[in-house]
């Protein structure tokens, strides 16, 4: 039914085999910890779990070159991040994924690891005369979003990372998963209970390019929509 949903269930037979061999383990409970079967100590069990972004508190905000903010929140099908080729406005996407609900994460639990998964609806300008680089940011906000969330001031940086590779024209119409492991670790360690998310053009290079994030609110949202994939024990 999700996105690569078998990959979680593998790991976690892989770990219930292990603990089983000695003929003394566990039943290898996701979040739990397994005997090895030799009495020396255990293994800790993993769970894997997909969280979908809450459509009606994602949202864009853009800047224009004359510091006018346009805030776009709430089932809005399609989001944008980095700087538009034709008017230089600068746009930052900002995604919500609950972690407390029934498919989120225990609020003890240790992060694995964690990836990022996006469906890139469309890449403006095309061809692209460079490759765009894409900032991931953690930050913590009460939503609604408000305009100066846009920016790193008002609204700081808790921990970020960046796509890797830089977008090109080959991720158009494709997913591009990235690492958030660091981020979501960051999230936990503060016991957030939302793990909000800035895209933003990396400010290290501010060359236009603008990526197109798929939301969408139709049938093919679990396999289209910003997700979060997370490993924790």
């Amino acid at each position: 039914m999700k996105r690569n949903l078998f990959v979680g269930i593998l790991l976690c037979m892989i770990f219930a085999l292990t603990a089983c061999g000695g003929g003394g383990g566990s039943d290898g409970t996701a979040g739990g910890d397994t005997g090895n079967g030799g009495g020396g100590g255990g293994v800790a069990a993993t769970s894997t779990t997909q969280i979908l972004s809450n459509p009606a508190l994602d949202g864009d905000i853009a800047l224009s070159l004359q510091g006018q903010p346009t805030l776009v929140q709430g089932n809005a099908e399609i989001l944008f991040a980095g700087i538009h080729p034709d008017t230089g406005d600068e746009y930052r996407t900002f995604l919500n994924f609950p972690l407390r609900n029934a498919s989120g994460i225990p609020d003890n639990a240790v992060i694995v690891s964690a990836k990022l998964d996006l469906f890139l609806e469309d890449i403006i300008p095309l061809p692209l005369n460079n490759n765009i680089p894409i900032r991931i940011e953690l930050v913590s906000y009460e939503p609604p979003l408000i305009a100066t969330d846009f920016d790193r001031t008002q609204l700081p940086t808790l921990i970020a990372t960046l796509i890797t590779p830089p977008i090109s024209e080959a991720d158009r119409q494709q997913h591009v998963a990235t690492d958030v492991t660091a981020l979501m670790q960051e999230a936990q360690r503060l016991g957030l209970v939302n793990f909000q998310l800035r895209i933003s053009r990396d400010p290290v290079d501010v060359s236009p390019g603008l990526i197109v994030i798929n939301d969408t609110l139709s049938a093919d949202r679990e396999f289209l929509a910003p997700l979060v994939e997370v490993v924790y024990q």
